[in-house]
This record gives structure tokens, sequence and C-alpha cells, in this order.
């Protein structure tokens, strides 16, 4: 999906230079030295425009990557987190009962009960900061998207300046 609209930049540009019309003049013209500097200058000009869009588009893939790893590592802890408060909402359940019956003391069962809210918070918290690493995921992917937009654009802006001054060799 992330190349499909880079392929069809692709496509469109070799449908475009496929045709007779234009095969026929660019025979003509590259022996032109003015037309051979303008291809030579455009050629340089795509290159370094594909270049800078890969590096961006890679700069945003490792962001990707590193978002995905945290979003990986609050899942563990938040995983973790189920776990603890099941052992120690167990724990509660068992101690309130010695406490009803007088052999344990009430500031222990307060402790566990302010362990096991603590826990319910740093779940919350976990739940946040995953979606928030999964919305930064979802703009990366969104700013991958513009980026090859904006250079699928300028590519055709550049090709429609080629064939105007092309026009006027």
């Amino acid at each position: 999906m992330q190349d499909s609209a880079h392929d069809k930049a692709i496509a469109a540009v070799m449908k475009w230079a496929q045709r007779e019309e234009w095969r026929d003049r660019l025979g003509t013209l590259i022996a032109n030295k003015k037309v051979s500097e303008i291809i030579r200058g455009q050629e340089r000009i795509f290159t370094s425009g594909r270049e800078a869009l890969q590096g961006e588009i890679d700069v945003l893939h490792q962001r990707i990557a590193q978002l995905n790893a945290q979003t990986d590592a609050f899942r563990s802890q938040w995983e973790a987190g189920l776990d603890q408060l099941a052992l120690i909402n167990e724990e509660v359940a068992s101690v309130r009962v010695l406490v009803e019956k007088g052999l344990e003391r009430k500031p222990r069962l307060l402790a566990l009960e302010r362990n096991a809210a603590y826990l319910a918070g740093q779940q919350g918290e976990y739940a946040g900061r995953s979606a928030e690493a999964r919305e930064a995921i979802a703009g990366a992917e969104m700013e991958i998207l513009n980026a090859r937009r904006t250079r699928v654009e300028k590519a055709a802006l550049e090709l429609r300046e080629v064939e105007t001054q092309l026009a006027q060799v």
C-alpha cells in the first residue's frame, strides 16, 4: 500500500514517455546540446528529490519501529500489572476476612487497598501511553503518504516545466 502512489506516478511518467510523438521528438532533440543539458539537470533534480524522499521515509519508518517497540513495552507492563492486581485483590480479600475476625490489623488491609488502587492507576497510564504511541504511528504513516503525494505532485510539475523548456528549444 505504501508504494502504490509512487508506483502510479512512475507508471504515469513511463506512459507519458512512451507516447509516440514524444519518443520521436526526443530522439531528435537529444542530439541538441541544450536539450541534453536540460535532461541531465532534470535527472539530477529527480534523483535528488527521490533520495530526499527516501531519506525522509526511512526516518519515519525508524520512528514507527521505535513507537511499535514502545507500544509492545506498554502492553507487557499492562499485562504484568493485571497479574499483580489480581494477586493483590486476592490478598485484599483474604486479609479483609482476617481483619473482620480480628486476626489482622486494618492498616495492612488499607496498605494493600492503596497498592491495588495505585496499580489500577498504572494500568490507565499504560493504556494511555500505548494509545498515544499508536496515534503517533498513525501520524507518521500519514506523513509518509503526504511526503509521497507531495513528491509525485512536484515531479508532475517539474515534468510540465521540462515539456515547456523542450518545446522552446
